[in-house]
């Protein structure tokens, strides 16, 4: 949102609370709070709000609110997505058997410190797709990794060309791909989502 459109969504919040109008200078030191957030976002938020907000609304309680909408909206859409699966002989057909459509694959990492990371998914990618369909492998740089990667179909995840994942380490991995539990976000997981091919 830039400062009129969030001139806007105070005008709004003032004339629901009973409040003097603002001005574009009053505004303008929000605009970096809201600038991921579009207008329509902020505007339902200011609504969800004003149902049970007794005081004028602070920046925080709008962008909390957004953020949750944000987040249910995901999860509908995983929803709806699980929902558009085939099933063929009992087993589910999914169009990305790297991700099995959710977007993020597994890197299995076994020399390093981070065993298991989640990262955007090859799918994702035309070039390195391509190259992976061509060649079986494809490179994966991010700032802690610099890795030629391989598919491991039988444990449906990738792993480094040239590295062996003991077996009995799979059922780890896969736990950790869940990423269910604060440990497993570490910066390099953090930093693999935003990794380049």
């Amino acid at each position: 949102m830039n400062a009129p459109e969030i001139l806007k969504l105070y005008d709004d919040a003032c004339k629901l609370y009973g409040k003097q109008k603002m001005l574009v200078e009053d505004v303008r030191i929000f605009e970096p709070l809201y600038q991921q957030y579009s207008l329509a976002e902020m505007q339902a938020a200011l609504n969800t709000y004003a149902e049970n907000g007794k005081y004028f609304p602070k920046p925080v309680d709008l962008i909390n609110i957004a953020k949750n909408a944000r987040y249910d909206k995901a999860i509908e859409d995983q929803r709806r997505q699980a929902e558009q699966i085939r099933y063929v002989g009992g087993e589910p057909v999914y169009n990305c058997p790297y991700c099995q459509d959710s977007g993020y694959m597994e890197v299995c990492l076994p020399d390093k410190a981070y065993p298991s990371l989640m990262a955007t998914c090859v799918h994702n990618k035309p070039n390195a797709l391509a190259r992976l369909r061509k060649e079986g492998r494809f490179h994966f740089k991010s700032r802690n990794v610099d890795e030629v990667l391989v598919w491991i179909p039988a444990r449906r995840l990738f792993a480094p060309e040239g590295s062996c994942v003991p077996e009995w380490e799979q059922s780890h991995y896969s736990d950790s791909a869940k990423l269910t539990a604060a440990e497993d976000l570490t910066a390099a997981a953090v930093d693999l989502f935003g990794g380049k091919l």
